[in-house]
């Protein structure tokens, strides 16, 4: 997948497996065939990953990669995202302490100031005539639907505060109190728009926009937007509970409101959650791993049932474990 692995440092592997980075080191045999190129002896470790089929349908070169980490996925829409091609040039010196340079409307060269070495090296913009021709026509470069608002959660008084290093705590303080974070924004936006109550956290992008200068939601009048709420451990405590209840709670105005069931204000989100009845049978850790098992592969989800089992109270782990075989298993075929 990267560029910079350099296929030199590949060795003989007897399985497919995964590097600290979440890289596929994939399996290898020492099959002892080698060929020559340029006086070069080249053996299987030499040979990128391939598919067979694939090469005798289309007759080019396909290399194949495993995309099993987020990394994959930003490797191939990076280019997209990183903007225009840049190209790095370098102004050559002529003469000692001048440079040349030539006017576009005369052959002539006109001597220049002193060299700045750092002026030497200027970032130019380089478009091809394939991405000039299609922005001049007015063609859209790329595209992503539907939009998606990142939801952040956090306990009352925990919100994430950015302060420069000299800046004095009164300020930071300050700041703190006006710029609400999206969640104290939704209840303060629930009380100004009772027709938004029925909505909960993760709904509320769909009919609402987020204004990030003065931190508040606002009616939303056009486009489609999916709410996703940040993902939370297991064991990072009552944050976890917290999110388990804003997946369901509607119209709160308060963290007190996340906290109260049937009229009684518990002093902890998983009290709450006990009282909802979330908390029988095992039913966070089942949610817990059927959420991830959309996007983690089956070894993540092993660890992470190990995870629950050690630092968690399981009722019933076979049912969890067998409830879950088909997601924790799902690579044993690719395992030799």
């Amino acid at each position: 997948m990267d560029s910079d692995r350099k296929i030199a440092h590949v060795t003989f592997q007897k399985e497919t497996s995964f590097d600290d980075s979440g890289f596929p080191v994939y399996w290898r045999r020492k099959t002892n065939h080698t060929v020559q190129k340029n006086d070069v002896e080249l053996d299987n470790r030499w040979v990128v990953p391939y598919n067979r089929d694939l090469l005798v349908m289309f007759q080019c070169h396909i290399n194949i990669e495993i995309c099993n980490h987020a990394r994959s996925l930003k490797y191939l829409f990076k280019y997209c995202m990183k903007g225009h091609d840049r190209a790095t040039m370098l102004l050559v010196k002529a003469k000692k302490n001048t440079t040349t340079y030539v006017d576009q409307s005369s052959s002539e060269p006109v001597k220049a100031a002193p060299i700045d070495e750092i002026s030497q090296y200027l970032d130019g913009r380089y478009v091809s005539a394939t991405e000039a021709i299609w922005r001049t026509y007015g063609f859209s470069i790329h595209h992503r639907t539907p939009s998606v608002e990142c939801l952040p959660v956090q306990l009352e008084d925990m919100q994430i505060i950015t302060f420069k290093g000299n800046e004095s705590l009164a300020n930071v303080e300050n700041r703190a109190l006006f710029r609400k974070s999206k969640l104290q924004a939704w209840f303060e936006a629930n009380k100004k728009y009772p027709w938004g109550r029925n909505l909960s956290y993760q709904e509320f992008p769909a009919k609402f926009v987020w204004d990030g200068r003065s931190c508040q939601w606002t009616p939303r009048k056009q486009g489609l937007v999916v709410g996703r709420l940040h993902s939370t451990y297991a064991s990072s405590g009552d944050l976890f509970y917290l999110r388990m209840i804003l997946t369901r709670f509607k119209g709160a105005t308060s963290f007190a409101d996340l906290r109260t069931v049937n009229g009684q204000v518990y002093s902890t989100f998983k009290d709450a959650c006990n009282a909802l009845g979330l908390l029988k049978n095992d039913n966070e850790w089942h949610e817990a791993i059927t959420e991830n098992s959309h996007h983690a592969i089956a070894s993540q989800l092993r660890q992470l049932f190990v995870h629950i089992l050690v630092n968690c109270q399981v009722g019933n782990p076979s049912k969890l474990w067998y409830d879950h075989i088909e997601n924790f298993t799902d690579d044993i075929t690719w395992m030799r």
